[in-house]
């Protein structure tokens, strides 16, 4: 019997745990409309979905079905036309300062090292600076960068630079994480590695995370649930609870039949969805 076979009934409990958490976003019967020069057209539509507390969801989907939508939705970033969207259980009205949004693109400026790249959003709050060195030191431990702190962008691989980046979104300790393809330009032996050190750093840091993937084994590796959209418009076609033990081993799992029969499923329902689009 493979690990994964034998860790079947803790994983069951820590679903049923994680039931009990309170709901970080919530979105009920959501939609959103954009109008355009030559048109209007609906980006999502009766989306209904919620995130517990430190809960780690993926969100698959084609290309434009509205994926990041979302998520621009709960860093207050764009209003919903129709439907409710909540953080905490309040409306979302303007920036939601208690998130941290990490993309594909990179964000460091050049002209600053490390250390005072990701110390920039605490001195645009004014963080005194004693503070601001204690946190910066401590999130740059936290990704493995202690000793890059004095380093330029142009001194970093790309794997040290989505750390740094994943580094100045954590030090202003946002309790909820978007995640936007964070990885999806790197090859695929760096994006494993920080698949594997984002899980590493969610594990002890327990935020609430929302990761928008195209890669539907970095879905099922990472997530607690993976959520399929299908497009025009964009909705929600199914929730996949991944209930592999945690901590994941991902050697393991990649080659484990159950991992095999979960991405299959998935996969049936996705595909004619990327077919259509």
């Amino acid at each position: 019997m493979s690990s994964i076979g034998t860790s079947t009934e803790r994983a069951s409990a820590a679903a049923a745990q994680a039931d009990d958490r309170p709901i970080a976003v919530s979105y009920h019967q959501v939609g959103r409309t954009f109008t355009t020069a030559k048109r209007t057209f609906t980006a999502v539509q009766g989306i209904d979905l919620e995130i517990r507390k430190g809960e780690f969801i993926c969100i698959i989907g084609p290309s434009g079905c509205g994926k990041s939508t979302l998520l621009n939705m709960a860093a207050g970033l764009l209003t919903q036309s129709t439907g409710e969207v909540l953080y905490d259980g309040k409306p979302i009205n303007g920036i939601n300062n208690d998130v941290g949004y990490v993309t594909q693109k990179d964000t460091l400026l050049p002209w600053r090292t490390v250390e005072k790249n990701v110390s920039l959003p605490l001195e645009v709050q004014k963080v005194p600076r004693r503070e601001r060195k204690e946190r910066v030191a401590q999130v740059l431990d936290l990704v493995g960068l202690g000793q890059y702190g004095n380093r330029y962008p142009s001194q970093l691989s790309g794997g040290m630079l989505k750390r740094a980046a994943l580094a100045q979104t954590l030090v202003y300790r946002p309790n909820t994480l978007l995640m936007d393809e964070p990885f999806g330009a790197l090859d695929a032996q760096l994006r494993l590695n920080l698949q594997r050190q984002t899980l590493e750093i969610w594990e002890r840091e327990r935020k609430t995370v929302l990761f928008v993937t195209h890669d539907l084994e970095e879905a099922i590796l990472m997530a607690d649930r993976v959520v399929v959209f299908g497009a025009n418009p964009g909705r929600i076609i199914h929730v996949e609870p991944i209930t592999f033990a945690r901590p994941r081993d991902f050697g393991s799992l990649r080659t484990d039949p159950e991992f095999a029969a979960v991405w299959s499923r998935l996969w049936a329902l996705l595909s004619p969805q990327m077919e259509d689009h």
